[in-house]
């Protein structure tokens, strides 16, 4: 028979109980932090915008807008082994690219970060942001500033889609 202590632990959410030395649960600085994240990567790729001016391609012409692209989770959840936090920073369809080329679509936030190169021996292929590019990398440089600045020794795992563009 469990006992009344028993019972009372079983029914904690770990996500509710004060992180220690302030007056926020674990969930309150989770979801504090995850904006925060967000925050950061939203300035890195304003950055990424500001780092060059484009000379004939019209950006936003062919959908795909990351000014707008994420977001944050209201909830946040435990995983089965209760010893990892999970909140995300959602990337919503603002991030599809319509292709100037076909009717395709690609995801400009994985593209833009991780870079690209034409596979097939076409005109375009070795014209610089647009058969080629090396990848701004703003998700890694996003991570690894909040990571940095981190008061709660919180790591981030990023997750990619297995088919992203």
């Amino acid at each position: 028979m469990a006992s009344n202590i028993e019972k009372y632990l079983k029914n904690i959410n770990p996500l509710d109980l004060k992180y220690k030395n302030t007056n926020l649960t674990y969930r309150q600085i989770l979801q504090k932090e995850t904006r925060r994240l967000k925050n950061i990567l939203q300035k890195k790729i304003e950055d990424y915008y500001n780092s060059y001016s484009p000379t004939v391609y019209k950006r936003g012409q062919h959908g795909g807008n990351l000014r707008d692209a994420l977001s944050v989770d209201d909830v946040c959840t435990i995983s089965a082994n209760g010893t990892k936090l999970t909140m995300n920073v959602n990337i919503n369809d603002n991030a599809i690219h319509n292709s100037i080329l076909d009717d395709s679509e690609a995801n400009s936030f994985w593209l833009l970060n991780d870079g690209w190169s034409v596979k097939k021996d076409v005109w375009f292929k070795d014209v610089y942001r647009f058969g080629y590019y090396e990848g701004a990398h703003f998700i890694e440089d996003a991570v690894e500033e909040f990571e940095r600045t981190s008061k709660y020794g919180i790591k981030v795992e990023i997750i990619r889609p297995l088919l992203y563009y």
